[in-house]
């Protein structure tokens, strides 16, 4: 079944939002110039998927996730389908073959269950649609109870070297799947203070954001093990608080960028 004129719209304003987040400027736009691509080398708009991506200039205020949720609700991205197993693996193999030969997704359960988490098999949650308009996110597969480890990142998450890295990774990806890719990373302090690009390749990527309805939160910022707050009984949304990870863009090389009206202000 074809995409239906709001599934286009919806699509069109994904990438807005995506921009938004990332500083990448999609081809809505004019069709009559060339680019550089990551590789440095010079190409036409209509060969690759994704125009132009920029670094950012280190005096720019790097747009929040809570910014983004509000972008995301004001544009209406409520009926984005669920990635199949076929684009998972996409990710997957891109993966593998621009940023990381040595990745390994040999995991059992299959990314549209997650991944293993301890010797439980998945984790407590699976993909859906928010009936409170935030578009896709995951939602308890069982009741879960006060303090229970819902999601651990070290088993899950993927971590880009450097902003390079993570727009090759774009470019590679057809223009729908490289749309999704924008908008679910984020950025995290690790370990020794730096702060990298982190996403994940599987439906733990999908977790929506309130800061006051949170009901599952790491422990710290470098953290990635999320446990669940409050008692959560099946079928709940389950949610985190976004500013418990710094948004910075700026520094791990990315910019942000804002919309008025469907033209780019920087």
């Amino acid at each position: 079944m074809g995409p239906s004129v709001r599934e286009h719209e919806s699509h069109s304003n994904n990438r807005k939002l995506s921009e938004a987040k990332a500083g990448i400027k999609t081809s809505d736009y004019s069709n009559e110039h060339s680019l550089l691509h990551p590789d440095g080398s010079i190409v036409k708009e209509s060969e690759v998927h994704i125009e132009e991506a920029v670094i950012s200039e280190p005096n720019q205020e790097p747009a929040s996730r809570d910014d983004l949720v509000d972008l995301s609700l004001t544009y209406g991205l409520t009926h984005q389908p669920l990635p199949e197993l076929q684009d998972w693996k996409l990710f997957q193999s891109k993966f593998r073959e621009i940023v990381d030969k040595t990745a390994s997704f040999d995991d059992p359960v299959p990314p549209t269950m997650g991944y293993t988490l301890g010797d439980d098999g998945p984790p407590p949650f699976y993909a859906g649609h928010s009936a409170e308009g935030r578009g896709r996110g995951l939602f308890a597969s069982r009741d879960i109870k006060k303090g229970e480890l819902t999601h651990d990142g070290t088993s899950s998450d993927i971590m880009f070297p450097d902003a390079m890295s993570w727009r090759r990774y774009i470019f590679s990806l057809p223009r729908d799947r490289a749309c999704d890719m924008i908008e679910w990373p984020w950025t995290q302090q690790t370990e020794d203070g730096t702060f990298r690009i982190f996403s994940a390749i599987n439906i733990s990527v999908l977790f929506n954001g309130s800061s006051e309805a949170a009901n599952i939160n790491p422990t710290s910022s470098p953290s990635s093990k999320f446990y669940a707050t409050r008692d959560i009984k099946r079928g709940e949304e389950l949610l985190y608080d976004y500013r418990i990870y710094d948004t910075v863009w700026h520094k791990v090389g990315l910019v942000k960028r804002w919309y008025d009206h469907g033209m780019i202000k920087v």
